[in-house]
């Protein structure tokens, strides 16, 4: 119950936030804005061709309760971040709240989900133990460049 107040939290805050108010002209009410689009599980394209997934039901969620209208911008996750972080793009999923993005991009403090990471490894390497991450030096662990993965493994 905590997780659902707190999501739906997050989209008020949003709203607040975004949302035009009375005084806007009706033009502002149906601007468009430029949401940062990638391949995920939370983004993907159906077999019709279709735009679906989590991040995008969610984000039109959003554009139902403030009338934006959507121009998809694709790329990488990577590079969408940078033109979000330049003001190129307005909105873009699958971001996670750290110091060093605070004041490039408008972020939420309250988590919209949660996440978590796992290590997957092959079952006849026994020489791994979850329990003292010691026994990962040396090994090779395959994350995505610039992947907050990567910064954690690395910090």
């Amino acid at each position: 119950m905590r997780k659902v107040l707190s999501v739906w939290f997050v989209l008020l805050m949003v709203l607040a936030v975004l949302a035009p108010g009375h005084g806007f002209a009706e033009d502002e009410l149906h601007r468009v804005v430029r949401v940062g689009w990638f391949d995920s599980t939370f983004n993907s394209i159906d077999a019709y061709g279709r735009r679906t997934g989590y991040a995008y039901e969610y984000q039109r969620k959003i554009a139902a309760y403030t009338g934006w209208q959507y121009e998809y911008v694709e790329g990488s996750w990577v590079d969408l971040l940078k033109k979000l972080q330049r003001g190129e793009i307005d909105l873009l999923a699958d971001v996670s709240y750290k110091e060093d993005r605070v004041g490039t991009m408008l972020l939420s403090h309250y988590a919209m989900g949660e996440e978590d990471y796992y290590i997957f490894i092959d079952p006849d390497k026994s020489t791994i133990n979850p329990d003292d991450l010691t026994t990962l030096n040396g090994k090779r662990l395959g994350v995505y460049k610039g992947s907050l993965q990567e910064q954690i493994l690395k910090g």
